[in-house]
């Protein structure tokens, strides 16, 4: 991960921070996806012209990214420092005031996911109605999964997912369409842990 020194960061942030780019608190899960890696991210802040973020996996440089914030539109964009776990984003186009408050609110209740999921292609298995069924974990957030099956899994019904390198997730089954399931986790999985699992695969792929 490419770094500058603490006095070149705090001078970047103070321009981040400046008065004719007022921030907001922000505190929403979105996605960063940079040279074919996506990972989870912390948006803590946002302007018009940008964002500082919290990164929850390693690997990210300065340069052009694609930023996901729920089920928005993904927003092109440059990652300008990197520190201390954090980094700073500025947009390739300004946002206009109802776009930075839509991004910045908390997502209506008809929203179709508060919080981006990651696309992967990882085995796993899901126990569900006395049956251990092999499965294909299509992607993955925080609060749940999309699983593809041979055998379709029955809605409404408790499930548990396990997925190599993770804990057994307990879950319910949300929705099923054919070969293609949803899962909502009866307990959040922490973002950082995904972070983790998804530099983890990297690694052994590599």
């Amino acid at each position: 991960m490419r770094t500058g020194s603490l006095q070149e960061a705090a001078q970047l942030l103070t321009c981040e921070f400046a008065p004719r780019d007022p921030r907001t608190l922000v505190l929403r899960a979105g996605l960063l996806e940079q040279s074919g890696k996506t990972s989870f991210c912390l948006v803590k802040d946002m302007s018009q012209s940008g964002l500082r973020a919290k990164l929850y996996s390693g690997g990210f440089q300065l340069g052009p990214v694609i930023v996901r914030i729920a089920d928005a539109e993904a927003l092109g964009a440059q990652i300008v420092w990197i520190a201390d776990g954090h980094a700073g984003i500025t947009f390739d186009h300004a946002l206009d005031g109802d776009a930075l408050c839509r991004l910045g609110s908390k997502p209506r209740p008809n929203a179709r996911r508060s919080v981006p999921r990651v696309t992967t292609a990882a085995r796993a298995i899901v126990r569900s109605g006395g049956r251990s069924i092999a499965a294909e974990l299509c992607d993955i957030s925080s609060f749940g999964a999309k699983v593809r099956t041979r055998r379709s899994l029955k809605p409404d019904r408790a499930a548990v997912v396990d997925i190599p390198d993770l804990p057994s997730i307990r879950a319910y089954v949300r929705w099923s369409d054919g070969q293609d399931s949803g899962l909502e986790f009866a307990t959040p999985i922490p973002m950082q842990v995904i972070g983790h699992w998804i530099d983890q695969r990297l690694r052994v792929s590599a």
